[in-house]
């Protein structure tokens, strides 16, 4: 009878951790697809967690619609009207062209509109003495992913990126080199 008893114990003990295993795994999965809210600067910092390369030193930028130019490519007033906040992260030595950012829009009509204008005003040659070897900006939603850096880091923040917008994302715009 004892036997009986430890060998059922063992058996729903067993059960019960591989449910558990299970559970814990699913709502993993469910954290991952599709989780692109909340503040930029969390999404950032999640994203470069994320990326699988070596990133460089990165230093966080305030960005305001003084400063929008230099950082995103915005005028002041496209920055006051489509930007409800914005994370910048940049690298901390100049002598890297390695700039990323997140930027939380009003809405997804603003956040396509946005990406025109970043594509078409972003200066590329801002570092002078360097050049990223990729510039690309990315929608989903209301969210705008800006990268100018290098390849390996903008594959990265790329994959990134479609990992936590799922399904929401819109088409990558490379607009340099």
């Amino acid at each position: 009878m004892k036997k009986l008893i430890i060998s059922l114990s063992l058996v729903l003990s067993v059960g019960l951790l591989f449910a558990a295993c299970s559970n814990n795994n699913e709502s993993a999965d469910n954290q991952n697809a599709a989780d692109l809210s909340g503040e930029p600067s969390d999404i950032l910092n999640s994203l470069i967690e994320a990326c699988d390369v070596e990133m460089v030193n990165t230093m966080d930028v305030a960005v305001s619609p003084d400063n929008a130019q230099y950082y995103l490519g915005l005028s002041s007033e496209q920055f006051t009207q489509y930007v409800e906040s914005a994370a910048v992260k940049e690298a901390a030595i100049n002598a890297q062209a390695h700039l990323v950012a997140v930027i939380k829009c009003a809405d997804a009509d603003s956040a396509a509109e946005l990406k025109t204008l970043i594509a078409t005003n972003f200066d590329p040659l801002r570092w002078i003495c360097v050049t990223p070897e990729q510039c690309f900006v990315v929608d989903a939603d209301n969210y705008l992913l800006l990268a100018a850096t290098y390849a390996d880091v903008a594959t990265a923040l790329q994959t990134a990126f479609a990992d936590a917008a799922g399904s929401n994302m819109g088409a990558v715009e490379v607009f340099y080199p």
